[in-house]
């Protein structure tokens, strides 16, 4: 039981630690990234880039975007 609340912690401090860095990188707080935020954000990343993460293809990144992105390593998650 005691591994498992560990194991838990760790999984909700990531996500808040996620969550905080995603809302410095969207600088309006609109709540996703335009491709300006996301160019700042990782500046060697281009539009082309952008385009294959915006799965919904809204013109935009929210957080699950960028943390699937992340997953599937096509960006650093530092």
């Amino acid at each position: 039981m005691k591994k498992a609340a560990v194991v838990l912690l760790a999984m909700v401090m990531g996500t808040a630690a996620f969550a905080a860095e995603f809302a410095v990188m969207d600088t309006d707080q609109d709540g996703a990234l335009s491709v300006t935020e996301f160019e700042a954000a990782y500046p060697d990343a281009d539009e082309d880039l952008f385009g294959a993460i915006d799965t919904n293809t809204d013109g935009s990144l929210d957080e699950v975007e960028i943390a699937a992105a992340i997953g599937e390593e096509l960006l650093s998650a530092e």
